[in-house]
């Protein structure tokens, strides 16, 4: 298969894109679990009041994070996805 020098680099600059966001995505997501257990982990999602703990920007990018289409339909993505919706909703 013969593919130009300019397709080529192109690809490259896209896939290399496309690993910085995922660097940066996951590095929020870290972030974000950090301070989670730092708050109490379990305990603290399970809590009603727990959603004041978040604004409405931090839990759109939990959402966006645990969303089951990024974690092939895991149930656990699923049911932490719903949690934090209900989260969201409280705000």
């Amino acid at each position: 298969m013969i593919v130009l020098q300019a397709t080529y680099d192109r690809e490259v600059r896209r896939r290399i894109k496309a690993e910085n966001e995922f660097d940066a995505a996951l590095s929020m997501y870290n972030a974000l679990v950090r301070r989670i257990n730092r708050l109490g982990g379990e305990d603290f999602l399970s809590k009603k009041s727990s959603s004041k703990q978040f604004d409405r920007s931090e839990l759109n990018v939990l959402i966006s994070l645990c969303h089951p289409d990024k974690h092939n339909g895991k149930s656990s993505a699923n049911i932490m996805t719903s949690r934090l919706i209900e989260l969201r909703k409280e705000l």
